[in-house]
């Protein structure tokens, strides 16, 4: 039976939330967000046009922050296909995706499908991958579907077939799909790092650091206190969807909507207006941030991210506020840091300035007039 009832919905995404925090201590948000998101309903590109879809989670931390136990612990309260890969610098993506395979000594061929072919996919130190590993994700995180060469036996030719990410059951006639990438890297700075592309980038909704703990639950990261801990299984991807489809009743105010728009025009450097639109867009900010973009932003918001902030907003509303219908401008700033540092392109002058995405959207959210 599809669950209905808003408030049972937030006590089980309660719950959800609780099960890594029986293990990881003191980060109580990143782990809301990171459940947020296995709600927050994003439209994709479907065959015939656009589609319901999840968001997608890049995080982004120093080594030893939690970053994989908690994409682990949240994914095993849910009941789904799961699979996981390492990033490695020779990781090809038929790895990811599978490959017919020839028996040499009885000549049948065998289709093994890769760990993308799963419901929760999460790839830890992606950036450990170089961009060829990488690619393979594209598609699949825009589109929900990959292509793999099969043989077809009775026309006995090897053809391009497409295989949708990712059924929810295993009953062959099963339309509903879910399919979320968790990722984690670490700083580029690090050895051995390839940082992933911004086309990439701009398919993840969420992007968020981990952060410290504080000290008195960084005191409590001892064996005693989470040898005997379990995380339980809560819910499974058919009530997900329901609640998915709750969050996408929120409407968006008019006010949040135009926000909305400023906040990506905002983003776009000044100088580009010519060139992008052929005459100057108005912008809704004081002249200061429009020479601040100018001079540190080489490219802002892309058409898509409307989008991924819309929806972003209706999750927070929903989930976070307790919103059934509306969702304001307040929601929207509240998801603007998570959803817009990660895909800002900035110019090579930040870096002899000390100017970090950060500090370009507290700018622009400070300086963006409110409609």
């Amino acid at each position: 039976m599809a669950l209905t009832d808003p408030d049972e919905a937030r006590k089980l995404i309660r719950q959800i939330v609780d099960q890594p925090k029986k293990v990881i201590f003191g980060i109580d948000r990143p782990l809301e967000y990171c459940v947020m998101a296995l709600v927050t309903p994003l439209l994709r590109d479907g065959p015939r046009g656009k589609e319901f879809s999840q968001a997608h989670v890049y995080l982004l931390d120093k080594p030893g922050r939690g970053k994989t136990a908690a994409f682990t612990y949240i994914s095993a309260a849910v009941r789904a296909k799961f699979s996981q890969v390492a990033g490695t610098a020779d990781i090809l993506p038929k790895e990811f995706i599978g490959e017919e395979k020839v028996d040499r000594a009885t000549g049948i061929r065998t289709l093994y499908k890769g760990p993308i072919h799963s419901n929760i996919f999460f790839y830890d130190e992606i950036t450990r991958t170089p961009p060829l590993g990488q690619s393979s994700l594209l598609g699949a995180m825009d589109g929900a579907r990959v292509q793999m060469f099969v043989t077809n036996k009775r026309k006995k030719i090897i053809e391009t077939k497409e295989f949708p990410l990712y059924p929810i059951s295993d009953n062959p006639n099963e339309k509903r799909l879910y399919f979320i990438v968790f990722a984690t890297a670490n700083p580029i700075e690090f050895e051995g790092t390839f940082p992933i592309s911004e086309a990439q980038k701009d398919r993840f909704t969420y992007s968020y650091r981990m952060g410290l703990p504080p000290r008195e639950d960084e005191k409590r990261i001892r064996a005693k206190n989470v040898i005997n801990q379990r995380v339980e299984e809560v819910t499974d991807l058919a009530t997900l969807l329901d609640i998915s489809k709750m969050v996408n009743e929120v409407e968006l105010s008019e006010q949040a909507h135009e926000y909305i728009m400023r906040i990506i025009v905002n983003s776009r450097p000044f100088s580009q207006d010519l060139e992008d639109y052929g005459f100057p867009q108005k912008r809704h900010a004081n002249p200061n941030l429009l020479g601040f973009i100018d001079q540190y932003v080489a490219m802002g918001c892309s058409p898509r991210r409307n989008f991924h902030l819309e929806a972003a907003a209706k999750a927070w509303a929903w989930m976070m506020k307790g919103k059934d219908r509306h969702a304001s401008v307040d929601d929207v700033k509240a998801i603007l840091p998570i959803t817009l540092e990660h895909i800002l392109l900035l110019t090579p002058y930040s870096i002899g300035d000390d100017v970090s995405a950060k500090k370009v959207v507290e700018r622009i959210i400070a300086e963006t007039e409110v409609p």
